[in-house]
């Protein structure tokens, strides 16, 4: 029974990222929403809020201070069970920042935290723990208020903030953009910092706060992994009845899987039936035995996926055991050896039904040792990866989904994601139908891509010091993503022909020194619609040659099309610049001095595209090709890709 037919539906989820990172992610139909029409309207709960302010008091400032205070203690106590005492994490962390700050209030104390803070947000293996999440939490909302208690005009602030929050719902619900997402977004963050109005964040989540990520795997493709026929010798070591028994097996039989449906965890069901034929000597006394033994078998286990746990069921198995006796001799011969033979014999026969029953038994036992064995150490690797490349680093930057949810119909399963802090929007309604079935399926709303580039890019800064040497990011990046990086294809012919004279005459923009830094907030854009993916990558300083460029936007869109199983990313015309606070769409103009910077930006930025260091004209995704156990699997190739109205659809089948 050690066939790894039985447990390549658990390499399957590994291979395909789960990083999902991401495995699966909800189908349409397990999303409900009330219907537009009969919700309330949002603009007008904004624009009452103005009412729910009252001043933070003295009293709130304490009762946060000393719930931070507590969560540092808390963890202090934990961090003298290191090895080093915490010392190393003190230094992470600066712990020196925290006992004087939380002490008394000023600005420069709440510097300080904010420091503690950051640091507790960063990607650093540990950092998922409780109690660091605990002190971060805490930390967060003594800032928020302590900052907020400081304001003589905060009620000002907070009148022009809900006003402003809803112009942008009602504008929203006629034109959403990644503009106003972020704007509301950021309003949203205000309030919720400040602890008012919970009754209109509340709304503002449900309405816009639903499942932003969507991928769904086939049990069509589930089962092409783990189907399979079982081949193999094994060697047969048993006691039944006092009898040693001794001999060699052959099992013949196949493996199937099938999904069971369920609405709060994924489960899969593995399922194999087959026949075991043994060659036996079985030796009791004097006696030695030569059988045969015919074993019919069915079992199966379940595994079921929730974000908190994979876990392994108990397996179930059934056995029939039929033994035909070939002869029962005497060990020795001797004058008593055909006596010995006969009366041997006879009992051998009386207990024949016992010893099938007994041996039925024990052939149970060990396909359900099998099944936990081979099983365990998948599940656990796959658990692994789970964490490793998904729950944890998200946890440790505070920027864990809301809601993530695994289950399985009997065609799909699915995981839907809610990739949204509470300073963020989501999705604000189903995602998009697909027609026909599909091996995997991915949706992916505008608002996820945009969230999850915040948690990896906020405050980043890319910048390449010598010619040729390559951009390098302060700061890593999951490893998943390092991959998919790596197996996009930039045509070495991209640089047309004009760029190419240019750089032979004058000196490229490459061979100086330039960098990048992203805006904190929001580093990054991004839209879906018209067929293409739409970046505005939101740069806090742009330095190049020595010219220094504060507060710009990098515009750039790019068209897609399946090809050769792949997808084909090319972009539509030059990168396009504009001020981070620019918004076209007011019917504003630049000012003199921006039109200049902007003119001489796209030069710059433009130039560096076309020698290679900025973006690519075409970039070519590949199939995926399953890699290992799973590679006879086939490849899975890109049936269709779709972006509009916010939501990107790619679907892809097997040969």
């Amino acid at each position: 029974m050690n066939n790894p037919t039985f447990v390549r539906a658990i390499v399957l989820g590994r291979h395909l990222g789960l990083s999902l990172t991401w495995l699966a992610w909800a189908c349409a139909g397990h999303v409900t929403q009330t219907s537009l029409a009969q919700q309330p309207d949002l603009a007008e709960r904004a624009r009452a809020a103005k009412n729910d302010y009252y001043p933070i008091t003295a009293e709130q400032v304490s009762a946060a201070r000393a719930t931070a205070l507590k969560s540092a203690n808390n963890l202090q106590l934990w961090l003298k069970t290191n090895d080093d005492g915490g010392t190393k994490w003190k230094q992470y962390l600066h712990w020196e920042n925290l006992p004087e700050a939380l002490e008394t209030e000023s600005k420069s104390n709440l510097s300080k935290l904010s420091v503690v803070y950051h640091q507790l947000n960063t990607d650093e293996p540990g950092l998922e723990r409780a109690a660091f999440r605990r002190l971060a939490k805490s930390l967060r909302r003594y800032i928020d208020l302590a900052s907020a208690a400081g304001k003589k005009n905060l009620k000002n602030q907070y009148t022009k903030v809900t006003q402003g929050l809803a112009s942008d719902l009602s504008a929203y619900a006629e034109h959403p953009t990644p503009r106003l997402e972020y704007s509301i977004g950021r309003r949203l963050g205000f309030i919720h910092g400040l602890g008012l109005s919970p009754e209109l964040h509340a709304a503002v989540r449900d309405r816009h706060g639903l499942p932003n990520a969507i991928i769904d795997v086939s049990e069509k493709f589930l089962s092409a992994a783990v189907s399979g026929n079982i081949d193999e010798v094994g060697d047969v070591r048993d006691t039944i009845l006092g009898t040693a028994i001794r001999g060699t097996s052959q099992t013949n039989g196949s493996v199937k899987l099938q999904l069971i449906p369920a609405t709060d965890r994924a489960i899969m069901e593995v399922a194999s039936t087959g026949k075991i034929v043994s060659k036996n000597l079985g030796y009791n006394g004097p006696i030695v035995i030569r059988s045969t033994g015919f074993t019919d078998f069915t079992a199966s286990k379940r595994v079921e996926f929730t974000d908190r746990a994979f876990r392994i069921m108990p397996s179930v198995a059934d056995a029939t055991t039929r033994t035909e006796i070939h002869n029962v001799r005497a060990k020795n011969s001797g004058p008593f050896s055909r006596l010995i033979s006969q009366v041997g014999g006879q009992r051998v026969q009386e207990s024949k039904l016992r010893a099938e029953a007994i041996a039925s038994r024990h052939a149970e036992r060990d396909i359900r040792i099998e099944f936990d064995k081979e099983l365990t150490e998948e599940v656990k690797g796959l658990r692994r990866q789970y964490r490793d490349v998904f729950r944890y680093p998200l946890l440790r930057k505070g920027a864990f989904p809301q809601h993530v949810r695994f289950s399985s119909t009997t065609d799909v399963a699915s995981i839907e994601v809610v990739q949204a802090k509470n300073d963020e929007l989501a999705a604000s309604g189903p995602p998009p139908p697909i027609n026909g079935k599909n091996d995997l399926r991915a949706r992916i709303q505008q608002t996820a891509a945009s969230n999850y580039v915040t948690t990896l890019l906020s405050g980043a800064t890319l910048s390449e010091s010598t010619a040729g040497g390559g951009g390098q990011l302060d700061r890593k990046i999951p490893q998943w993503l390092e991959d998919l990086l790596g197996d996009l294809d930039v045509p070495d012919n991209e640089q047309d022909s004009e760029a190419a004279a240019d750089a032979t005459t004058s000196a490229k923009p490459s061979d100086r020194p330039w960098s990048i830094t992203f805006r904190r907030k929001r580093p990054v854009s991004v839209e879906f619609s018209d067929g293409q993916i739409k970046l505005a990558v939101h740069t806090a300083r742009i330095v190049s040659a020595g010219d220094r460029f504060d507060g710009w936007d990098l515009l750039v869109r790019y068209k897609m099309d399946p090809q050769n199983g792949g997808l084909l990313l090319t972009r539509s015309g030059d990168v396009d610049v504009l001020p981070t606070n620019f918004d076209p769409a007011t019917g504003r103009g630049l000012s003199t001095r921006q039109v200049g910077l902007r003119s001489n930006l796209i030069k710059v930025i433009n130039d560096l595209t076309n020698q290679g260091d900025g973006f690519p004209k075409t970039l070519e995704i590949p199939m995926i090709e399953l890699a290992g156990e799973l590679a006879d699997v086939g490849t899975l190739a890109l049936e269709g890709s779709k972006s509009e109205n916010g939501w990107l659809t790619l679907t892809w089948n097997l040969p």
